[in-house]
This record gives structure tokens, sequence and C-alpha cells, in this order.
């Protein structure tokens, strides 16, 4: 799972959330704020770029919208579904995330947003039987990802089509008014998890009082939480910094569960690999020691000792794969049920089946030599004797 390619690059990322909102702020005061500290903390020396989005990608957070009326859809109540992160204009830079097509957001599109974001607020908070206010009038910029060009706009350019309008009468949808329109397409990125598959993704403006940044450096991320904690004292005494960590440590946190599967996994693999080791062994062991007396028969009547140690070698070997072929169809069929356990690898891998018939075939090996050179060198008489 570390080897998937995110989309973004993960080097040198601290982010760290900040929530005006409960410190009584509202959504226009809050953008003041949150544009104030990147200028901020973009002045500070190393450090390379700053942004600020709803939540960090990998951190497990994970927000999705529905739209309709989708150019050239044949149905106009076909409900669709992508990914929506809001962030602001520097959230693809800092990040590293390319555009394909089309521009960045910019201070009129935040407009637009804030503008909608109300009328859209005021329009649920009317009482039943009292006017409504009017739908937005202007559509929502949006930036999307080639996920969702691939999945909706394929053959065509995305740049300046409209979609999920509604002409009001559906009070229940959420997008009333003109929509979404596309400005922009970048390269698609990981959102809440590495092992789901890039879903469409929309990327808008973020018009909440509540805000994770991002903050690249040139060099370790983690020296810049107490020159950032103390920039956001100066411009506010009551707004915490949370959750300060790096994007590695998102990463990491994301993985966990999966680490801690894969250790336990490994040492019940090895402590039962081993415990069958040990039992091959002391099975084929005990099975040619009680040959003892055979073999003195066989060596009495002018058998060769090297013919003995082959014949008693090779009925041992053979019966520890007649085992191993058991074994091994067996974790063929039982694997499947961990296939949902895996990212990246097969139930039966070769390799590993191959490595563990390899090691018990040479366990077999030296559980029947040993014994059996043992038994050999034995005086025949005594080997007569032998019970």
């Amino acid at each position: 799972i570390r080897n998937v390619n995110p989309g973004f690059d993960t080097r040198n990322i601290l982010t760290f959330e900040i929530s005006p909102q409960q410190a009584g702020y509202k959504t226009v005061p809050a953008h003041a704020l949150f544009e104030r500290l990147r200028e901020d903390i973009a002045a500070m020396p190393g450090v390379l770029s700053v942004s600020y989005s709803e939540a960090p990608l990998l951190a497990g957070s994970w927000s999705r919208t529905s739209f309709r009326n989708l150019p050239g859809a044949g149905s106009k109540t076909d409900v669709k579904e992508a990914d929506w992160m809001p962030v602001s204009p520097e959230f693809f830079s800092t990040l590293k995330i390319p555009f394909v097509a089309g521009r960045n957001l910019n201070a009129a599109d935040f407009e637009i947003a804030a503008k909608n974001s109300e009328l859209q607020k005021a329009r649920g908070e009317a009482k039943p039987g009292a006017p409504k206010p009017p739908p937005p009038t202007a559509p929502l910029p949006v930036i999307v990802n080639k996920e969702f060009v691939k999945q909706y706009f394929a053959g065509r350019n995305p740049l300046g089509q409209q979609f999920g309008s509604e002409d009001g009468s559906d009070e229940e949808h959420w997008a009333k008014g003109p929509g979404f329109e596309i400005i922009g397409v970048v390269e698609n990125a990981k959102y809440n998890d590495l092992k789901r598959p890039v879903d469409p993704t929309m990327y808008v403006p973020l018009t909440f009082a509540d805000a994770s940044y991002e903050v690249r450096t040139a060099t370790d991320p983690k020296t810049f939480i107490a020159p950032i904690r103390s920039a956001i004292s100066r411009l506010d005494d009551n707004i915490p910094m949370e959750d300060a960590r790096t994007q590695s440590e998102h990463i990491d946190q994301l993985l966990s569960q999966e680490r801690i599967m894969a250790q336990l996994s490994t040492f019940f693999a090895l402590l039962a690999l081993m415990l069958a080791c040990i039992g091959l062994y002391g099975l084929l062991s005990y099975e040619v020691t009680r040959r003892t007396r055979e073999i003195g028969i066989r060596m009495a009547l002018g058998a060769h000792r090297g013919d003995l140690i082959r014949l008693v070698v090779w009925q041992g070997v053979a019966l520890a794969l007649v085992g191993t072929a058991a074994g091994v169809a067996a974790a063929l069929g039982l694997a499947r049920l961990l296939t949902k356990m895996l990212f990246g690898v097969k139930p039966s891998d070769p390799w590993t089946l191959a490595a563990v018939v390899i090691l018990l075939g040479g366990v077999a090996l030296l559980a029947a030599l040993v014994p059996a050179r043992r038994a050999t060198a034995v005086d025949p008489m005594i080997a007569l004797r032998y019970e």
C-alpha cells in the first residue's frame, strides 16, 4: 500500500486545523482570517507554499455530493455522485497536483461561492409558508479531476460545461439554481484512502468558517509547529492550533490497522511454520529410527550403505511431498478467505508458496538423512538386536 502513488507530493508537508467558528467567527470574517494567516505563514523563512482546505488529503475525512442534469444525459432525473473538496486557490500548487486544462480558482470565484452559499442557507432556513429567497443566479465554479471528465464528459471539452442546475421545483435537492460550471481540470489524486480507487472529484471554493492548512516546507515540517502556533495567537488568542501532523503521519495512521494485521499475520504464520517444521522433523526422524532393525537386516544381506541411505531418504521425502501437495491445495482453497485483507498481492502468491515448499522439503530431507546416516553407521549385529 505504501508504494501506491497518491497523486500528490507527500514530502515535507505539515497539516493543522483551526476552528474560527467555535470562536464566534462567521464565514466572511473567517475567510479573511484564513488569508491573513496564510500570508503570515508563507512569509516565514523555509516555508515554500501554504494552502487550506476542508480537510487534509489521506487523513480519513471524506465528503461527497450528488448532482444531475449532465449535458447530453438521457434522463434529467439521473443522479450522479462525486467526491467533494472545498479548497483555497493555492491547494494545487502546495500539494503539487498539476493542472491538465483550464484555470485555477480566483477571488471572483470565491465571491460567487460565498453568495450562493448564503442564498442556499437562507432558502433552507426559510419558515414554512414564508416567501423563499431566490436561488443563486451564477453557477458555482468547480475544478474537476481527470476521472470526472472520463466518466461524465468523455470525448467532450469539459471547460465551460454547466451541470446540476435546478429550476427550484425540487426542494429536497440541495443544488438549486444554475448548478456548477467547470473552470479547470487537474490530475487524479487520492482523497481519503490509498486503497480506494480515485472517484470523480469536484474541487470548489472553501466558504466554511473552519479549515485545515497544508504547509510545504524546505526542511523538517515539525520545526514549524511552534512558529505557526505563535502566528495564530497573534491573530486571535481564542483560536487554537489543532491536530498538527505531517502528511507522512497521516498516511502512517491511515495504514495503522493494515500494519497491525500484517504484523500479527506474520507472527502467527512464522509460528505455524516453525511448528510444522518441528513436527515434520520429529515425525520423519522417528519413522526412520524405527527402521533401524530393517536397515541392519539389509546390510547383513549385503546392501550398500549409500543405497540404503538413498532408499530411506527418498521414502521420507516422498511422504513429505505428498503432505506438502495436500497442504498447498488446502492453502490455495483457504487463501481466498484472505482476499479482502490483501492489497496489491494475490492470496495464491507463487513466491510465498514456493518458499514454504522448499523450506519444508529441506526439513524433510534433513529429518530423513540424519537418522538414516546414523542407522547405517551402526554395526549390523547391533542393528539386528535393535527394538
